[in-house]
């Protein structure tokens, strides 16, 4: 957890001035608990934090045993205080819609977009055009085609760009396979 938040600081240092958008990874504890989160930084500022709703807890996964689904935040707001920025501000713990530049892009965290109502639905209803997901998606025989093919459908359904980017093979410590499978 120490070390998320402190990389989450060094990348709103390092985008500070560059106008450059970054989403990525994290563990957030809010209120006690514990979720699997996605930060958006633009340009130094933490924009937003988006918490995963649908937790898997089969096959190979078992994220119930650390993480809780945004269905049970109450929070709308965590302090940038937070994550050891010098000053401070209110960051939205949001659905995952973000005005960035000229584009509304929403963000989704894996497992939301292989849920039979994916939160890429929700996200595009709220006027998304630009869907990234944020994966940590292992690797199996046939999983490329099944991702590559659910990626596709969702972007033509939502009628939106979607990018999908999973962990590489050096982003784990489990006994799965990650092969940073990205669309």
């Amino acid at each position: 957890l120490k070390e998320s938040v402190n990389g989450i600081k060094s990348l709103a240092e390092y985008t500070k001035g560059t106008e450059t958008a970054i989403a990525v990874g994290l563990p957030v504890v809010i209120e006690d608990l514990l979720y699997n989160c996605a930060a958006v930084i633009y340009d130094g500022v933490i924009c937003g934090i988006v918490a995963k709703k649908y937790i898997p807890n089969h096959g190979e996964f078992n994220e119930k045993r650390y993480f809780n689904s945004s269905t049970n935040l109450n929070t709308e707001f965590i302090s940038s205080l937070y994550f050891g920025l010098s000053d401070e501000y209110y960051i939205p713990v949001t659905n995952g819609v973000f005005m960035l530049k000229d584009a509304k892009v929403g963000i989704e965290i894996c497992e939301d977009l292989f849920a039979p109502y994916p939160v890429s639905t929700e996200l595009c209803l709220a006027g998304a055009e630009i869907i990234i997901n944020l994966a940590a998606s292992n690797e199996t025989v046939g999983k490329r085609t099944k991702r590559t093919d659910l990626v596709k459908n969702q972007s033509m359904n939502s009628i939106c760009a979607y990018a999908f980017c999973s962990a590489g093979c050096k982003e784990s410590t489990s006994d799965l396979v990650f092969s940073g499978h990205s669309i």
